[in-house]
């Protein structure tokens, strides 16, 4: 009866403005509820993510918080969530990997910093534009076209597949190499210096 969003980040990813934008996001989607879960959250984390929520007048009966993992499997959580979103300005990209490949899309929005664009280019190469928004407003008005039920349960459906078709993890191998060139790069400038 009602959409729920979800943040898996790491819990010091989530700053003020990133509570600000969802705060107002539940506002303009009153049939909506924000489940923050993360096993690593600790009761300081969430006292801290609930003085910010409060500072914006969230209504804290639409907010979960969750830190205990499902004694069957960790990846139950996903189920819970039709939206995922991602902290601004430190985005997701192992967590939004596995979010996606759970079948969970992830609404986002790059900033300007490297740390900022992981969710959004992840989305763009898989062709989820739809979930990348450029500003504040834009964010809202994409959390309001996305929350179709059928069409998030065709990204939940399709979602793993689009991602273990593509390029992320079918050129494994180049990838492995780029990285491995990384740090032959840093290891050589390491011993210049």
């Amino acid at each position: 009866g009602y959409l729920t969003f979800g943040c898996f980040n790491t819990i010091s990813k989530i700053d003020e403005k990133t509570i600000r934008l969802w705060t107002k996001l539940l506002d303009e989607m009153p049939k909506s509820h924000l489940l923050f879960y993360r096993t690593q959250m600790t009761e300081k984390n969430k006292e801290g993510l609930m003085k910010m929520l409060k500072k914006y007048n969230a209504d804290m009966s639409r907010v979960e918080f969750e830190n205990r993992p499902d004694p069957s499997s960790h990846f139950n959580i996903y189920q819970n969530v039709d939206i995922a979103l991602d902290p601004l300005p430190f985005s997701g990209l192992t967590i939004s990997i596995e979010t996606m490949l759970m079948g969970v899309p992830i609404l986002c929005m790059a900033g300007q910093t490297l740390q900022s664009k992981g969710t959004a280019r992840v989305n763009k190469f898989l062709k989820l534009s739809p979930f990348v928004a450029e500003n504040d407003q834009e964010f809202i008005d994409k959390a309001k076209e996305l929350a179709n039920p059928e069409y998030l349960l065709k990204c939940r459906m399709h979602l793993r597949k689009i991602i273990m078709n593509s390029e992320l993890f079918n050129h494994y191998e180049t990838i492995s190499k780029d990285f491995e060139q990384c740090f032959d790069k840093a290891w050589e400038t390491y011993c210049k210096e």
